[in-house]
């Protein structure tokens, strides 16, 4: 029996997984191709945007739809996927583009001035927005799209956490601090 080289796959999509799993993953997932028997995902991409950074991730061949992919934080992404079968394999298909969610955001040491405390930090990549959260109360007191927030002086332990479509990154946790160890 003569055979030909599969089609590239088509359909491909990418989501983020992470609820409980660190490091994210990325779940690609295709539609069979014609005459493929098994198939390999791979995730190209960079890390905050930054070009020493870079990397290249595959799959195993297999005969399954989807497969998950480790991925660091910050990073932005191509997906593709190749089908083969006994004649070869085919070409990579289209690419779909993506990103994880970010890396916690390095946070600074709190400014205090009266009742009032300022929380800063530096930008995480591909972050659309930050949270500071109580600790204890698991209560949100600042939701923004800057790199403060001024909010009521509190010596309870504060998260910091980074944002976008994605997901959440893990918090900064601030702690150990109080009136007088602040400048």
């Amino acid at each position: 029996m003569l055979h030909t080289v599969p089609c590239p796959p088509d359909n491909i999509t990418t989501s983020i997984y992470h609820a409980s799993v660190k490091p994210q993953e990325v779940k690609v997932s295709w539609a069979s191709s014609h005459c493929g028997t098994e198939y390999m995902a791979t995730v190209q991409g960079g890390i905050k945007n930054n070009p020493d950074s870079l990397f290249t991730l595959e799959s195993y061949w297999t005969p399954y739809m989807e497969f998950y992919i480790p991925v660091p934080c910050s990073s932005s992404f191509n997906a593709t996927v190749v089908a083969r079968n006994g004649a070869g394999e085919s070409y990579p298909s289209l690419p779909v583009q993506g990103f994880t969610a970010p890396c916690s955001p390095q946070v600074n040491v709190p400014e205090v001035s009266g009742a009032t405390m300022r929380i800063s930090w530096l930008e995480s990549v591909n972050a659309e927005k930050y949270k500071v959260l109580n600790a204890a109360a698991n209560a949100t007191l600042c939701e923004t799209t800057s790199l403060a927030c001024d909010i009521p002086f509190t010596e309870t332990d504060l998260l910091v956490i980074a944002v976008n479509p994605s997901g959440e990154s893990n918090p900064s946790i601030l702690s150990d601090y109080n009136r007088s160890s602040t400048p």
